[in-house]
C-alpha cells in the first residue's frame, strides 16, 4: 500500500513525463496543407514552426507572400497538376527577410500582366537570408525573378526563370552568395544570372539562353566566382561576362551563338582561369580579356566567331592561352595585343578568315611555343609592335599569306624550330626587327620566300635553317644590316637560294644553295662576306654580285651551275679560294666592275672560261687555278687596270689567257700557260704588258699580238715548246720583246706577220727551234736589236721575206 508521500512522487513524475511528452510531439516537424488546414498561405505560414512544411495543393493562388524562416514552403508537384502563386502588386511574390535557413520549392511564380513600373520587383526577393530555392517555375516578374541582397547565402536549382522585365537572377551587395545550379533562365530582358557589387557566387550547370543582355555577368566580385558547364548561348550581349573580379574560374561552359562575345572579362583579377569552355558562332569574339591583370585560358573551343576566337588585349600581366582550338573565325583565331607579356602554347588556330594567331605591341617577353597555324585566310602567326617574342616549334602551313610573320618588335625575336610550308606568300616574314635569332626552321614550298627578312639590323643571327621548294628565294635579305646567316639549306627554289638587297654588314658562312634559278644573290649592297657556302648546281649563277661594294667571297663551292660559278657585275671587292668548277659558262666572270681582287680561286673544267673579265677596270686576279676548260683560262674583254700574277692556266680548249678588244694596261706576270688548244696568252686590239710568264706546250704560239690596237710589252717570259711559234706578232700589232726564252718551238722563236707589224725585238732566247730563230714576212718591219740569241736553230737564225 502506497504511502501519501509517494503517491506524490509518483503523481509529480508521471505528470513530468506527459509534459516531456507533449513537449516532444509540439517540437516534431509538422505539415500545414494549403488549402486544407488554411485557405491561404500566408496564414499557413503565420502558423508554422520552424522545420514545419506547408503543402500547398495545386490550384492557382492570387497572393503575395513573406516568409517565415526555418520553414518548407513546397507545391505537390505532377507533370499536370501545378501549384501557381500569382501576384498582381509591385512587392515580390514570396519575400523573405532574416531567414537562416528555409526551402522553397515545386512552385510556379509569376505576376499578373500589369503596367510595368520604374521601381522593378522580384518574384522572390531575399534580404539577409540562407535559403534553398529548388524545382519552381518563375515567370513574369516585374523586375528580377530572384533578387538576392543584403548577406544572403541562397541556393537556387532547377528552377525555370523566364520572361523577367529585368534580370533571371539578381544577386547584390558586399557579403551575399549564391549557388545556382542546374537551372534554366530564357528569355529575360537583361541578363541571365547578374551577380555585383561585392557579391559572389557558384553557378554550374544552368541554361541562360536568349536573355535580353548576357547569359551571366558577374561584375565588382571581391571573393572566387566559380562558373561550370553553363550553356549561355543566344543571348543578346555576351554568353558570360565578368568584370572587376579577383578570382574566378570559368569552367566547361558552353557559350555559342551570342550576339557579342561567348565570354568576355574586363578589368579582373590574376587568379582568374577559362577552361575547357565552347565559344561557337558567336558575334564578336569567342573569349575576350579586357584590362586584366593575367589569366589562363586553357583548352578552350572558339571556333566561327564574328572577329576572333580568343582575344586578350591591355592586359597588365601575363596571360597563359594553352591548348585551345580556334578555327574559321571571321577574324584571327587568337589575338594577343598592348598586353604585358603571355605564353600562348600548343593551340589550333586553323581556317580563320584572318590570322591564325596575331601578338601585337606588347611591352614585355611573349613566349609563342607548340601551336598548329594552318589553313588560314591571312598569315599564320603575326607578332607586331612587341618587345621580346620567342617564336618556338610552332606548325603555320597552308596560309593564304605568310606562315610567320614578325613586324617591328623592338628588343628582337628567338624564332626556332618551327614549320613553315605550303603558305601562298613567304614562310617567315620579319621587319624592322633588331636582334632576331632564326634557327632550325623548316621554310618550304611557299609560293614567295622562305624566309625574308627587311629592314632588320643589329646583329639578326639566321642559322641552320631548311628553305626548300619555293617558288620565290629559300631566303632573302632586303634593306637590313648586321645580318648573319649560316648553315641554312636553301635548295630547288624557283628564284634565289639566298637573295641580299640593299643591305650592308651581311655574313653568309658555310650555308647550302643548290638547284636553284640563282644559288646566292647579291643585289646593291655593301660590307657583305660570303664564305664557305656550296652553291652548286643552280639554273644560273651559284653567286652573282650586282651593284655591290665591298663584297668578300672566300672559300666557296660553286659546281655544275647552268651559268656562272662567280659572276660580279657592277660591283668590288674579293673573290678569293673559292671552287668554281664544271659551270656551264664561267668559273668567275666579271663584268662592269672596279677594284676586284679574285686571287685562289680554282676555276677548272668550265664550258666557257674559267675567268671572264669584261668591261671591268682595276681588277686583280692572282694564284687562280684554270684548267681544263672549254675556251679560256682566263678572258679579258673591253676592260682595263688589270692585273693578273701568277695564275695557272692550263690545258684549255682555246687560250690559256685572252686580252680582246678594247683592253687597256693589262698587265700579266708570273702565270702558268701550259698546254691550251690555242695561245698561252694572246694580246688582241689590247695593251698591256706580259712578265715572267710561262707559256709552254700551247698548240698556237706561247703568246700572240694581233690587230692594229695592240701594243703590248712582253718581258722575261718563258714561251718554250709552243706550236708553231714562241712568240707571234701580226695584223698591225706593236710593242715591244725582250728578255724572252723562245726555245723548242717547231716553227719559229719569235714570228712577225703582216704590214704595219713592227714590235721592237731586243734580248730574246731564240734558240734550238724547228726552224728558225725569227721569221718576219708579210711586209712586217720589226725593229731587231742584235742582242738577241740565235743558236741551235734548225734552219736559219732568221728568216725575212
Amino acid at each position: 500500500m502506497l504511502t501519501k508521500k509517494t503517491f506524490i512522487l509518483l503523481l509529480a513524475f508521471c505528470l513530468t513525463i506527459f509534459v516531456l511528452f507533449v513537449l516532444f510531439v509540439r517540437s516534431l516537424p509538422a505539415t500545414l496543407t494549403v488549402p486544407d488546414d488554411f485557405k491561404n498561405i500566408q496564414a499557413a505560414i503565420n502558423a508554422a514552426r520552424p522545420r514545419d512544411t506547408v503543402l500547398i495543393k495545386p490550384g492557382v493562388y492570387n497572393e503575395t507572400i513573406k516568409f517565415k524562416d526555418g520553414i518548407n514552403l513546397c507545391g505537390q508537384s505532377t507533370d499536370t497538376n501545378t501549384v501557381t502563386i500569382q501576384g498582381s502588386f509591385m512587392s515580390p511574390v514570396i519575400e523573405v527577410n532574416n531567414c537562416r535557413f528555409g526551402k522553397i520549392s515545386n512552385l510556379s511564380l509569376r505576376y499578373l500582366p500589369g503596367p510595368n513600373s520604374n521601381k522593378p520587383s522580384s518574384v522572390i526577393c531575399l534580404t539577409k537570408s540562407n535559403i534553398e530555392v529548388s524545382d519552381c517555375n518563375i515567370s513574369n516578374a516585374k523586375g528580377y525573378g530572384i533578387l538576392a541582397t543584403s548577406a544572403s547565402r541562397p541556393a537556387v536549382h532547377n528552377c525555370t526563370i523566364t520572361n523577367s522585365l529585368s534580370d533571371g537572377i539578381r544577386v547584390y551587395g558586399p557579403q551575399t552568395s549564391a549557388t545556382l545550379t542546374a537551372n534554366i533562365i530564357t528569355d529575360n530582358n537583361s541578363h541571365g544570372i547578374y551577380v555585383f557589387n561585392g557579391a559572389s557566387c557558384k553557378a554550374g550547370h544552368n541554361r541562360c539562353i536568349s536573355n535580353n543582355g548576357d547569359g551571366i555577368q558577374i561584375q565588382d566580385v571581391n571573393g572566387e566566382c566559380q562558373l561550370f558547364q553553363n550553356i549561355c548561348s543566344q543571348n543578346a550581349h555576351h554568353g558570360i561576362s565578368l568584370s572587376k573580379c579577383h578570382n574566378g574560374i570559368i569552367s566547361g561552359n558552353i557559350c555559342n551563338q551570342n550576339k557579342m562575345y561567348g565570354i568576355g572579362i574586363t578589368g579582373c583579377g590574376p587568379n582568374l582561369t577559362v577552361t575547357e569552355n565552347q565559344c561557337i558562332s558567336n558575334g564578336w569574339d569567342g573569349v575576350a580579356l579586357w584590362d586584366t591583370t593575367g589569366g589562363k585560358v586553357f583548352a578552350n573551343i572558339c571556333n566561327k566567331n564574328g572577329y576572333r576566337g580568343i582575344l586578350a588585349t591591355e592586359c597588365s600581366a601575363d596571360v597563359n592561352i594553352m591548348e585551345n582550338k580556334c578555327s574559321a573565325n571571321a577574324g584571327a583565331g587568337i589575338l594577343l595585343c598592348k598586353t604585358h607579356g603571355g605564353v600562348l602554347s600548343k593551340n589550333t588556330c586553323t581556317d580563320n578568315n584572318s590570322i591564325g594567331i596575331q601578338v601585337a605591341e606588347c611591352p614585355n617577353d611573349v613566349t609563342v611555343t607548340d601551336n598548329s597555324c594552318e589553313s588560314n585566310n591571312g598569315d599564320g602567326l603575326i607578332f607586331s609592335g612587341s618587345k621580346i617574342v620567342s617564336v618556338e616549334r610552332n606548325t603555320a602551313c597552308g596560309n593564304k599569306n605568310s606562315g610567320i610573320t614578325i613586324r617591328v618588335c623592338a628588343a628582337g625575336a628567338n624564332v626556332s624550330n618551327n614549320i613553315c610550308e605550303l603558305n601562298a606568300d613567304a614562310g617567315l616574314q620579319i621587319y624592322d626587327t633588331p636582334r632576331a635569332v632564326i634557327k632550325n626552321n623548316l621554310r618550304s614550298d611557299n609560293a614567295a620566300e622562305g624566309v625574308y627578312t627587311t629592314e632588320c639590323s643589329k646583329n639578326m643571327l639566321i642559322q641552320n635553317n631548311l628553305c626548300r621548294a619555293n617558288k620565290l628565294c629559300g631566303l632573302y635579305i632586303d634593306s637590313s644590316s648586321q645580318i648573319s646567316g649560316m648553315d641554312n639549306r636553301c635548295n630547288d627554289n624557283t628564284h634565289e637560294g639566298i637573295g641580299i638587297f640593299k643591305s650592308k654588314s651581311v655574313s653568309l658562312n658555310r650555308n647550302e644553295c643548290l638547284n636553284n634559278n640563282t644559288g646566292l644573290f647579291i643585289n646593291q649592297s655593301s660590307s657583305l662576306t660570303a664564305e664557305d657556302n656550296v652553291c652548286s648546281q643552280n639554273i644560273q649563277q651559284g653567286i652573282f654580285a650586282f651593284g655591290c661594294t665591298d663584297a668578300s667571297l672566300m672559300r666557296n663551292q660553286c659546281v655544275g651551275n647552268l651559268h656562272c660559278g662567280i659572276e660580279l657585275r657592277s660591283s668590288n671587292g674579293t673573290a678569293e679560294n673559292n671552287l668554281c668548277r664544271a659551270n656551264k659558262s664561267y668559273g668567275l666572270y666579271i663584268d662592269y666592275s672596279s677594284q676586284i681582287s679574285g686571287c685562289d680561286n680554282k676555276c677548272n673544267d668550265n664550258t666557257k672560261d674559267g675567268i671572264e673579265v669584261f668591261k671591268s677596270t682595276s681588277v686583280s686576279l692572282s694564284r687562280n687555278e684554270c684548267l681544263n676548260n672549254n675556251r679560256d683560262g682566263i678572258y679579258i674583254g673591253q676592260s682595263s687596270s688589270l692585273t693578273v700574277e701568277d695564275n695557272v692556266c692550263s690545258r684549255n680548249m682555246q687560250w690559256g689567257i685572252l686580252a680582246f678588244i678594247k683592253c687597256t694596261d693589262v698587265s700579266l706576270m708570273r702565270n702558268q700557260c701550259v698546254g691550251n688548244l690555242c695561245c698561252g696568252i694572246e694580246f688582241r686590239s689590247a695593251s698591256g704588258t706580259a712578265e715572267n710568264n710561262i707559256c709552254r706546250f700551247n698548240h698556237i704560239n706561247g703568246i700572240a699580238a694581233s690587230d692594229p690596237n695592240t701594243n703590248v710589252i712582253l718581258t722575261a717570259n718563258t714561251c718554250s715548246d709552243n706550236y708553231p711559234s714562241g712568240i707571234f706578232f701580226e695584223k698591225g700589232a706593236v710593242g715591244k720583246v725582250s728578255g724572252n726564252i723562245c726555245q723548242n718551238n717547231p716553227f719559229s722563236g719569235i714570228s712577225v706577220r703582216g704590214s704595219g707589224t713592227n714590235p721592237i725585238i731586243a734580248n730574246n732566247n731564240l734558240s734550238n727551234n724547228g726552224a728558225w730563230g725569227l721569221r718576219i714576212w708579210g711586209g712586217a718591219q720589226p725593229g731587231i736589236d742584235p742582242n738577241n740569241i740565235f743558236q741551235g736553230n734548225t734552219k736559219a737564225a732568221a728568216k725575212i721575206d
